[in-house]
């Protein structure tokens, strides 16, 4: 009852001797009443790992990248997920998004998830935007179901890693099944992890277990209202560039003779921020016959108001070819 299988050798091997330190819910010696209990824990807790280092040499390869072991030592003003890392953790590297948003596009193609930010600095709705470009790919193209997907504050609050890296490896499946790519390889009993990181990951499933249970204990933090307001603002700017994505009109004219254009267009505003400027307006791309461009732009009243036209006329030096029509809003 003391000894456990490794899987792919063939053996028996006994797990290490348990100290009393090992855990932070009391003691466990061999013979005790609580020492299969804890050897529970250490087995999820070493299976867990095996499973998410499977999962970073996966990503390692396709990406052809070697992702740094997590070896800093936690700031102050480190994000309590952030304080929690251990070597190989795989959240440090995910949690902004980057890396699977790029995982995507070495698996099926460069222009899978054609925009995602590269440059998030400490911006956490940038973060989540990445994450939300991930599973929404994950779902359209990969065609993942939603028990196989996890939710954006599961991986950027580490809320439940195990349910990310479990999305991993089912995202692994589908690649080598679809895509033709190399998939996860089975290497479990194959990894040895150090006291430190067996201890840690001990603990997040444990505190995630109680999580699921309800039980009053120390869980992932909830999110404060700094990250509400920031993923509510990445949903408005991801709400705008869908309608200003509807609203392009691309219209052909085929002039022979230059002649006036009349371009305007209507805007109703609610508590839109700045001044008249570039920043909320009507763009009118002309290009000429001869390929060559020119840019009008119609500026729009910021604040609330109801609806409003705006337009000018434009006499061109040359024959247009086509006009390009778009909005733009920018968000800060």
């Amino acid at each position: 009852l003391t000894t456990y299988f490794m899987a792919n050798q063939g053996k028996f091997r006994p797990p290490k001797q348990f100290r009393v330190a090992d855990y932070a819910y009391g003691g466990a010696q061999p013979g005790g009443k609580n020492y299969m209990t804890f050897a529970r824990k250490e087995l999820a807790a070493y299976s867990f790992l095996c499973r998410q280092q499977e999962a970073r040499e996966w990503m390692q390869e396709l990406l052809n990248e070697v992702f740094p072991l997590w070896t800093r030592v936690p700031q102050l003003d480190d994000p309590p997920s952030l304080q929690k890392a251990y070597k190989s953790d795989l959240f440090p590297v995910l949690r902004d998004g980057i890396h699977i948003c790029k995982l995507l596009n070495a698996i099926a193609g460069p222009a899978t998830v054609q925009k995602f930010y590269t440059n998030v600095g400490d911006k956490p709705f940038l973060m989540l935007e990445n994450i939300n470009f991930f599973l929404k790919t994950c779902k359209t193209v990969f065609e993942l179901p939603d028990h196989k997907l996890f939710l954006p504050l599961d991986l950027h609050e580490r809320k439940n890693m195990p349910r990310v890296i479990y999305c991993l490896h089912e995202l692994a499946r589908v690649a080598e099944t679809k895509f033709g790519k190399i998939g996860i390889k089975d290497n479990s009993g194959k990894y040895k992890f150090d006291e430190e990181e067996l201890n840690q990951a001990a603990i997040d499933l444990e505190e995630l277990d109680k999580a699921k249970a309800g039980a009053s204990t120390p869980a992932a933090p909830q999110p404060d209202n700094k990250i509400l307001e920031e993923q509510k603002k990445a949903e408005d700017n991801r709400h705008n560039e869908e309608q200003i994505e509807n609203a392009k009109k691309k219209i052909e004219l085929n002039q022979l003779h230059p002649y006036t254009l009349v371009i305007g267009g209507a805007s109703k505003a609610e508590n839109v921020d700045g001044v008249r400027d570039d920043n909320y307006c009507l763009v009118a791309e002309l290009t000429f016959n001869d390929g060559t461009k020119r840019s009008e732009k119609v500026r729009f009243n910021t604040g609330t108001h109801d609806w409003e036209r705006e337009g000018f006329s434009i006499t061109p030096e040359k024959p247009v070819k086509e006009v390009y029509i778009y909005p733009v809003l920018c968000v800060d």
